[in-house]
């Protein structure tokens, strides 16, 4: 029984120790994960002799770019998270004042290894004093709701845009929501279009516009329509009359289960081969403005949440139907890293082992019973032996 207990202490140790680097490889794995998703692909875009009109943000891809004079072999350069990624740049290399007042030139980033999804930057470059009354001197160059889901992006030709608040998210300053004037020295004015509460609340299941109004010093001035929708205390915020007829994610691909116009919340599987989504919602009023809010891409690591937004002609009445989706597999719906799932697949494996080894050899070592064994005898005792041991006739 000594020699089980040392192999038991040895394995022991041995299980221990793999323990114990395993976890240390998955934690290291599951930092560096997390370093690479947050710090994104590009650090900030650079035009030689170019002047942003607005500063730059990951997340926002529409910059306007002024030039005071004209240039050839406009030089863009791109300030990357990471030596791996590469870029491409399109559109005209020669851009003069006499050429169009408005130049599109498209900025494409992507990583080789395909660990990063590609995304595209869209510079319109204004060059010259013929193209200065051009540029978008007045309004905004930010526009953002943090307490809640924005639509659509932020971009100088849009003047109206649209929020989905929850139910405890009850006013403009609850819903946070953040602008910032292309002049600095601009005044902005913001008011509410429609009727709130006695305290200032917007209305449970309502919808109500603010204007956003920027003034410049010469009096030159630029309206935003802002529309805050109210989640109601109710799970379903769904009326009467803007309703959905049926919802079809990537041409039917991927099923909605159980749909029904008066639903509001869905939960869908999607399956782990896709990884872009094409929703398209369709109303039973085929006038009721339809809006789909949310991610156009599944996440590896969490459930994504897509909220369809249906609007009456009138805005009166709206409905929100919320999409939950998710991979049908724990590798992709868990926060589990590469490393950590080979950690524990490592870990059952040795320790199904080191079960098995200790119960073959208790069952080697098992007791047996004592069985009655002759003496050792010559040939000729053990013949007369047997002899005696006869049964009488």
């Amino acid at each position: 029984m000594a020699r089980v207990n040392i192999c038991g202490s040895i394995f022991f140790r041995v299980l221990l120790s793999t323990a114990t680097c395993l976890a240390a490889f998955s934690t290291m794995a599951a930092a560096e994960e997390f370093e690479a998703e947050s710090a994104g692909m590009v650090e900030g875009i650079t035009v030689a002799d170019g002047y942003f009109l607005n500063d730059f943000a990951p997340d926002v891809y529409y910059y306007d770019v002024y030039m005071s004079s004209f240039t050839y072999n406009l030089s863009v350069s791109l300030d990357l998270t990471d030596p791996r990624f590469e870029y491409t740049v399109s559109g005209d290399d020669t851009i003069t004042a006499d050429s169009d007042s408005e130049n599109v030139v498209t900025v494409s980033v992507y990583d080789p290894l395909g660990e990063y999804e590609s995304v595209e930057y869209y510079l319109n470059i204004y060059v010259g004093l013929d193209s200065i009354e051009n540029v978008p001197w007045t309004g905004l160059s930010y526009l953002d709701v943090e307490n809640g889901i924005f639509s659509p992006q932020f971009s100088r030709y849009r003047i109206t845009y649209y929020a989905i608040l929850e139910n405890n998210i009850d006013s403009f300053d609850a819903a946070g929501v953040n602008y910032r004037a292309i002049n600095l020295d601009a005044s902005i004015e913001v008011n509410c279009r429609d009727e709130l509460n006695e305290d200032g609340t917007i209305p449970e299941g309502k919808r109500v516009e603010y204007a956003i109004k920027v003034t410049e010093n010469d009096g030159r001035s630029k309206t935003y329509y802002l529309n805050l929708y109210r989640k109601a205390q109710m799970t379903s915020s769904i009326s009467d009359t803007a309703v959905l007829s049926n919802i079809r994610i990537n041409g039917g691909a991927v099923e909605v289960a159980g749909f029904a116009g008066h639903k509001s919340y869905y939960d869908v599987t999607v399956p782990q081969t896709v990884t872009n989504l094409d929703i398209q919602a369709y109303p039973v009023d085929r006038s009721d403005l339809v809006q789909v809010i949310g991610p156009v891409s599944m996440n590896e690591d969490e459930p994504i949440f897509i909220n369809i937004l249906v609007t009456s002609p009138s805005e009166e009445t709206y409905s929100i139907y919320t999409l939950r989706l998710s991979y049908d597999s724990f590798i992709y719906t868990e926060k589990y890293s590469t490393f950590q799932l080979l950690a524990y697949l490592l870990l059952t494996g040795v320790g199904l082992f080191v079960i098995g080894f200790f119960t073959a050899l208790y069952i080697s070592r098992r007791k047996k019973p004592d069985t009655e064994k002759l003496p050792d005898l010559p040939d000729a005792e053990r013949e007369v032996t047997n002899v005696e041991n006869l049964p009488m006739a």
